[in-house]
C-alpha cells in the first residue's frame, strides 16, 4: 500500500491564495449579478450535493438553474470565506464559509424582504494547466433568514 500525504496549506500559500482569488471573483460577479463566470470556473463534470431538499447529487447546469432565481434580488453580496485548505498534487480541498445576502422583490405589492442564506461548504478543486477549477461542492450546514428572522425548513 501506498502512503497518502495531505499537506495542509497554511495562510499565505499559493494555492490558498489562488483559491482566495477564485472566491473574490465569484463573489464580484453576483454582486453584478453575473453567472458567467461562476460557471466558467466549474469543470463540465461538476457536481454539488446538499442544494435538492432530498440531498442528491446535480450537475453544473441544475447547481447554476437553483441559483438563477436569487438573481432577481438587489443588493446582493455573496463573500465567501476559506476556513481551510488542503491539498494533494492537482486537487485541494477547502472548507468555505458563505454569507449569501440579498433583497428580494415583494410579492403582489409586498414590500421587498432581506433574504440571507448561510452555508458552510467543502469545495474540491482541480488544477487544468495552470489554472483551477471547481469539481464538487457539498454543503456542509445551512440556514435561511428572511428579514432576520430564522425559516424553518
Amino acid at each position: 500500500m501506498i502512503p497518502t500525504v495531505i499537506l495542509v496549506v497554511l495562510q499565505g500559500s499559493p494555492v490558498r491564495a489562488q483559491l482566495e482569488a477564485k472566491y473574490k471573483l465569484f463573489s464580484q460577479a453576483w454582486a453584478r449579478r453575473d453567472l458567467s463566470p461562476t460557471y466558467s470556473m466549474m469543470t463540465g463534470d461538476f457536481t454539488a450535493t446538499g442544494m435538492t431538499p432530498d440531498g442528491k447529487s446535480i450537475g453544473r447546469d441544475a447547481a447554476i438553474a437553483q441559483t438563477k432565481p436569487l438573481l432577481v434580488a438587489s443588493d446582493i453580496s455573496w463573500p465567501r470565506k476559506i476556513v481551510s485548505v488542503s491539498a494533494q498534487g492537482l486537487t485541494a480541498v477547502a472548507t468555505v464559509e458563505g454569507h449569501f445576502s440579498g433583497l428580494m422583490p415583494g410579492q403582489n405589492g409586498a414590500k421587498p424582504q432581506r433574504l440571507e442564506l448561510f452555508a458552510t461548504t467543502r469545495d474540491t478543486w482541480v488544477k487544468v494547466g495552470s489554472d483551477w477549477k471547481f469539481k464538487r461542492m457539498e454543503i456542509v450546514k445551512s440556514s435561511t433568514k428572511i428579514d432576520s428572522k430564522p425559516m424553518k425548513r
